[in-house]
């Protein structure tokens, strides 16, 4: 019955299908030569790259795909492996490394590969080639011990990012940082502290986002006094301050354990509303639970639904 549909009408039905992880327009590829060739612009519009494997393969998927079918409007990317490495191309954790010292020394027969420079570059590949189409993006990595994740690329639809990396040097998160290029389409970021200072991370914010209207903040140390200072316009205290956006309407603390929350009552008590303080994070926040829950806070977002910008529930930390 499809195949009597014009060709424009089927593919509005197939957009609007193709608003999962990618299976839909997997499968439309299956069902015959016409819609394969009429769902091409718009099977690509939604997808989930889950670890090393398919970030790689989507790339050459990419990289083989004329411009026109690149039209990738949500992507999400996840990495919830800690420290990976490969001996003779398999893909291993630093755990199983451990357990193997002959092979890591340098005589061994067996080869280890620090995976981490792969990971970087088949994100740079990936976002390279969507960023004129990307609208809504999400970049979970559990651990960046050794490699930063540049993105040098203008993204001039981009509309929502959330990039939760767990660097563990500052030298790679300001090697990140420093590589985005001001976006300004950009309304709702959320982030974690990305083992930065606070008003270094807020620097960079009013430069790549200057039209932002929502801020969250994940498994962030205390930063009240300089939230505070970057926030009032009116500031006329003696200490520097770095100003966020004036058009940030609201912003959200997911707190680290180093917080001190009785504190950050009394600062944010003149931002009450604007500011929401949400329970303290956990270890799950890197590792497979947060990457599970990353994508599904994406999927939410895509389907209309808050995401991780719904308000706390009841009984949780509030300013």
């Amino acid at each position: 019955m499809l195949e009597r549909c014009p060709p424009e009408l089927a593919r509005h039905i197939f957009q609007l299908a193709c608003t999962d992880t990618g299976y839909t327009g997997r499968s439309l590829s299956l069902v015959s030569r016409y819609i394969h060739a009429t769902s091409k612009p718009v099977k690509l519009r939604c997808i989930c790259v889950r670890g090393l494997r398919q970030m790689e393969a989507f790339a050459t998927i990419l990289e083989n795909t004329a411009p026109e079918f690149r039209r990738v409007r949500d992507l999400c990317i996840t990495d919830h492996r800690k420290r990976l490495f490969a001996v003779e191309g398999e893909i291993i954790t630093e755990e199983v490394v451990k357990e193997m010292p002959i092979m890591v020394t340098e005589d061994a027969k067996v080869k280890v590969t620090d995976l981490e420079d792969v990971r970087s570059d088949a994100l740079r590949r990936i976002i390279s080639m969507v960023a004129p189409s990307i609208v809504t993006l999400s970049i979970y990595f559990a651990v960046c011990a050794r490699a930063h994740c540049k993105i040098p690329f203008p993204l001039p639809r981009l509309v929502e990012l959330t990039t939760l990396l767990n660097f563990k040097t500052i030298d790679l998160a300001v090697f990140t940082l420093e590589s985005f290029r001001p976006y300004p389409s950009l309304r709702r970021w959320n982030t974690n502290g990305l083992n930065v200072y606070p008003d270094y991370l807020f620097g960079h914010i009013t430069r790549v986002a200057p039209a932002l209207t929502h801020l969250r903040l994940a498994n962030i140390v205390e930063c009240s006094e300089g939230l505070e200072r970057a926030l009032d316009p009116h500031y006329k205290g003696w200490e520097e301050r770095v100003m966020l956006p004036l058009t940030i309407t609201k912003v959200i603390i997911q707190p680290s354990t180093l917080w001190d929350l009785e504190f950050s009552r009394i600062i944010f008590a003149k931002q009450k509303g604007r500011i929401v303080l949400e329970n303290y994070s956990d270890n799950t926040i890197y590792g497979r639970e947060g990457a599970e829950e990353a994508e599904k806070q994406w999927l939410d977002r895509i389907h209309g639904g808050r995401g991780c910008w719904k308000a706390p529930k009841k009984g949780r930390l509030t300013s």
